[in-house]
């Protein structure tokens, strides 16, 4: 497995995965990266610990990487932590959950608007499981990737 962090960029014949959701909380990417590293991809990362809040110039060197970046994955995988307002999240996820672009999606379940996002991706992705612990959304995750590439458990 290769992890890519933000602004790296990386050409890989592998399949990928594009970790969206909230930066500034818990460092829950390093965990999905972690439960990931058997497998054969390469894992977008945008959390950077050089983040420069208020840096116009960063901000939109920033925004370009995560766009690119989730263009160009195989799967996307959304987390919106409990303890975050996650609104950038919010609207990629609007973007992303408004194509058949494969995606997974897990909600926490102490995520104080849950219920509407739930009602909004009912709308756009019926039947889409949505999970509720990071766990199971990175399990998920791992077999949407290997179905895609053809490989059955």
């Amino acid at each position: 497995m290769t992890v890519i962090r933000s602004p790296k960029t990386h050409d890989s014949p592998d399949p990928s995965v594009f970790l969206a959701g909230g930066c500034a909380g818990d460092d829950w990417q390093s965990v999905v990266a972690q439960r990931l590293s058997g497998e054969r991809l390469t894992v977008f990362n945008p959390r950077r610990p050089d983040y420069q809040k208020g840096d116009r110039a960063f901000l939109a060197e920033q925004v370009a990487w995560e766009r690119e970046h989730l263009d160009r994955a195989t799967v996307r995988l959304f987390w919106i932590p409990g303890d975050s307002d996650s609104v950038i999240t919010l609207y990629e996820l609007g973007q992303w959950a408004n194509t058949a672009r494969p995606m997974t999606i897990g909600i926490d379940s102490a995520y104080s608007r849950r219920e509407e996002v739930l009602a909004q991706l009912e709308l756009a992705r019926p039947m889409m499981p949505v999970d509720s612990d990071l766990t199971m959304l990175t399990d998920r995750t791992a077999r949407l990737i290997l179905e895609r590439e053809g490989v059955t458990g």
